[in-house]
């Protein structure tokens, strides 16, 4: 198929920028990362390993990590995650391999996140620490630390996959084999197998089986290494695309991506979307008006917002389910979209995991400004929904929060 379309930048995915770079910064030899995402999530996490010696050149085009080969240099220091949960969750079991007296935290809306499963670790692993009702901050203290022959560990899964991540990413270099119990019904799952397939780009071993996961104590080696687009931060563009007839085209996605949030591609297919899936991208376009849909998101949770800002232009009602959880992220995003839908005269129901949402038209009235609570995927869902309805961008506040991600969204969004 072939099509006149109107492509986007989007920038590199965070989700993989932050992986790589503490596997990076664990591996023995320099790292060379292509498409790096540049914004405060990634910035959060190279200023926090920099605190820990690591070598990170983030003024060329090309960023360079030089290892540390398993073991971060001994310090005593405060490390800030700023508002990223991801440097929050993976930094904490990274200090595993480091031998210091810590202090782990963040600003104001990283600190009300839950980080209750990460005292559970520490217990586990007889890790001296502080924190108050089990979130930031953390006052840690490797000093001296040892492990046994095999290394086990349980975890709830039902909070945040994160965690289990950042456990998963430290393993290889504990110099014991590490077998991980997951207890719970583990949620983003997709994010849990991306994790594990990077490991494997820089040689680790992994097995999963059930709810047990078993890593093997084989160190990373450093490599060059191309980032994927964020197929979160891409969700926005593909909604716009599949209501818009000349569509648009994101390089650098694929079907096979990495990110399980590419299925946000599929589901707008099965609404009515035209797709064609590309040797390096993705093209999605309009064939009328999207067919509502019910849909389980707990898989691909970030792009929720995403589908609850173009509902309201479906010919049929769309039920997303399946997302409490998201209740805790950079704000309560199930409440936060209903808040502004219903400001925007949307009929939409709020349930405890989801949202209902009927088929309206979108009004602005002269006096309305949308909140985006701090949280940059509130903001340009929004912003998404009032291009598509011809509504002016200016009543979003604080638009600056896409920062956090994807620091030109504005501008690509001018390109429609």
């Amino acid at each position: 198929m072939n099509f006149t379309n109107v492509k986007i930048n989007v920038p590199g995915s965070k989700s993989i920028t932050n992986r790589v770079l503490i596997i990076s910064a664990l591996a023995q030899g320099t790292t060379r990362l292509e498409n790096f995402l540049k914004s405060n999530d990634t910035e959060a996490m190279v200023q926090c390993l920099k605190e820990l010696g690591v070598e990170i050149q983030t003024n060329a085009e090309i960023v360079s990590v030089v290892g540390v080969d398993g073991t971060f240099k001994s310090v005593t220091g405060k490390l800030f995650a700023n508002q990223s949960g991801t440097t929050g969750r993976f930094i904490l079991p990274a200090l595993l391999v480091s031998s210091g007296k810590f202090e782990v935290d963040g600003d104001t809306q990283l600190r009300n996140r839950p980080f209750g499963e990460v005292a559970s670790f520490y217990k586990q692993l007889g890790v001296s620490f502080k924190a108050q009702d089990s979130k930031l901050p953390f006052t840690v203290d490797t000093t001296g630390l040892t492990f046994k022959d095999e290394i086990e560990i349980t975890i709830d899964g039902s909070k945040s996959s994160q965690f289990l991540s950042g456990i998963l990413m430290v393993a290889p270099v504990l110099g014991k084999p590490v077998k991980i119990k997951i207890t719970g019904d583990l949620v983003s799952t997709s994010y849990v197998h991306m994790t594990i397939k990077i490991m494997e780009c820089f040689g680790a071993k992994v097995s999963w089986r059930n709810d047990v996961i078993e890593i093997q104590p084989t160190g990373y080696v450093g490599r060059d290494y191309i980032i994927e687009p964020d197929a979160s931060s891409a969700s926005y563009f593909f909604a716009l695309g599949a209501n818009l007839s000349e569509g648009i085209e994101i390089e650098g996605l694929t079907k096979n991506s990495l990110q399980g949030d590419v299925q946000f591609v599929e589901l707008l297919q099965k609404m009515g979307a035209i797709v064609d899936y590309r040797e390096n991208s993705i093209f999605i376009k309009s064939s009328g008006q999207l067919n509502g849909v019910s849909v389980d998101m707990e898989d691909f949770s970030d792009t929720m917002p995403t589908l609850a800002a173009v509902a309201p232009l479906c010919k049929t009602p769309v039920t997303i389910t399946g997302v409490e959880f998201i209740r805790h992220k950079e704000s309560d995003r199930i409440q936060a979209m209903f808040n502004e839908l219903t400001k925007l005269g949307v009929k939409v129901t709020e349930n405890q995991d989801g949202l209902y949402i009927e088929p309206s038209e979108v009004k602005v009235a002269s006096n309305i400004e949308l909140e985006t609570y701090d949280d940059h995927r509130i903001a340009m869902s929004l912003g998404a929904l009032l291009k598509l309805s011809n509504n002016e961008l200016g009543i979003i506040k604080n638009p600056s929060c896409v920062n956090k991600t994807f620091p030109t969204f504005w501008d690509e969004l001018k390109k429609i």
